[in-house]
C-alpha cells in the first residue's frame, strides 16, 4: 500500500523570462509524451489566453490568466490546485493525470508558487514539486538579465536549465551563458533546445566572460495589452503593421503572441523584442469565431496607442492604393 507521500502528484514547474521558448519546449515535451499522461495548468499575463491553443497533446489544460505575477494570481493557482486535490480526493474524474506540469506567465517568479504549495495545510499532502525547469532565451538572456532582477531570480529557482535559440548564437556566446548561468545557480544542470527538442550542451570553448545581473528592477513598469485585431484586416496586412512596429519600438516590446483566424487556419504570431519568428499555421483544426486577439508585453504601450496605429496604417495603406 502507498504510503500518503506516495500518493501525492508530482508537479513539474516550467517558467523562464518573456519570450524564453517555455510553450514550444512544452509542446514537443507532451508531444513525446516525456510526462506521461499529463495535466497542464498555463498561467497567463493577459486576460486573452493563446498557449492553451498550442498545447492539446495535453490530457487537460487549465488556463489562468490576467493575474501572473500579482497576489491575486498566486491565490488564483492555489484554488485551482485545491480543485484537483478535491478531484482526486473523491474519485470524481474517470482518468488522473500522471503529472501536473504548470507553465507559469514569463512575468511571475516561480519561487512564490513553489512557497504557496509547501506552505498550504492541504496542499502540501496532495502535491511535491517534482522539479523546476527554467527555460533561457540564448538570443535575449544577457539583455534580460542586465535589464530585469526576475531573470535572475527564475534561474536561482531553477533545478534544471534548459537554454532554447542555442542553435542562434556562435558557440563562444553559448559558453559565456551558460557560465553565467551556473555561476547564478551552481546546482541546477544545464541543457540545451533547439525548436523545442532537448539535447545535451556539447564541448564548448571556455567562457570569456560572465554576464552580470541586476538586483532591482529600475526600469519602466511592465504592461500587459490585449489587441483584438480589426474584421477588415488581414494576416499579411498585419504582419507588416506589426513588423513595423517592431522596428520602430522593438526595445520596449518584450513580447508579442497571437493567434489569428486567417483563410489558411489558426495564425500563430510571436516576437521576442525586435526578433519576429516566422508565422506558423497550428497543424490542427483550431475555430476562432473572432479574428484573434494579439498580446503584447511590454513598457509605455496601451490598447488605444496600438489601435490607433493599426488603423493608421490601414488608412494609409488604402490611400496609396487609391492614388
Amino acid at each position: 500500500m502507498k504510503t500518503p507521500q506516495e500518493n501525492r502528484l508530482g508537479i513539474i514547474l516550467v517558467s523562464g523570462y518573456l519570450g524564453s521558448g517555455k510553450t514550444t519546449w512544452l509542446r514537443h515535451a507532451l508531444f513525446t509524451r516525456v510526462f506521461g499522461n499529463a495535466q497542464v495548468f498555463v498561467q497567463e499575463a493577459a486576460e486573452q489566453p493563446v498557449d492553451d491553443l498550442l498545447l492539446n497533446k495535453a490530457m487537460a489544460v487549465n488556463v489562468l490568466t490576467g493575474k501572473a505575477g500579482t497576489p491575486e494570481g498566486k491565490d488564483e493557482m492555489v484554488t485551482a490546485l485545491l480543485d484537483i486535490a478535491e478531484s482526486r480526493t473523491s474519485g470524481q474524474a474517470a482518468a488522473q493525470p500522471d503529472t501536473l506540469v504548470i507553465e507559469t506567465s514569463g512575468l511571475a517568479d516561480p519561487a512564490e508558487i513553489i512557497v504557496a504549495i509547501k506552505e498550504h495545510p492541504i496542499l502540501v499532502y496532495h502535491f511535491v514539486l517534482r522539479e523546476t525547469i527554467i527555460l533561457s532565451d540564448a538570443l535575449h538572456f544577457r539583455a534580460s538579465l542586465e535589464s530585469d532582477a526576475l531573470c535572475r531570480q527564475q534561474i536561482l529557482s531553477a533545478d534544471r536549465v534548459v537554454i532554447s535559440k542555442s542553435e542562434d548564437v556562435p558557440a563562444q556566446s553559448l559558453s559565456n551563458l551558460i557560465s553565467t548561468v551556473t555561476k547564478i545557480n551552481p546546482a541546477a544542470s544545464v541543457a540545451l533546445s533547439a525548436f523545442g527538442v532537448e539535447s545535451p550542451v556539447p564541448s564548448l570553448p571556455a567562457p570569456t566572460e560572465t554576464y552580470e545581473s541586476t538586483f532591482a528592477n529600475v526600469g519602466p513598469p511592465t504592461t500587459v495589452v490585449s489587441l483584438p485585431i480589426p474584421k477588415e484586416i488581414d494576416w499579411i496586412e498585419f504582419t507588416v503593421w506589426l513588423s513595423a512596429l517592431l522596428h520602430a519600438r522593438g526595445d520596449t516590446i518584450l513580447r508579442v503572441k497571437g493567434v489569428l483566424n486567417t483563410d489558411e487556419g489558426a495564425l500563430l504570431l510571436q516576437s521576442v523584442r525586435k526578433t519576429m519568428q516566422q508565422p506558423e499555421i497550428l497543424p490542427y483544426e483550431q475555430n476562432l469565431s473572432m479574428p484573434g486577439d494579439i498580446v503584447f508585453i511590454g513598457e509605455g504601450m496601451t490598447q488605444a496607442i496600438l489601435r490607433d496605429s493599426i488603423f493608421r496604417f490601414l488608412v494609409k495603406k488604402k490611400t496609396a492604393e487609391t492614388d
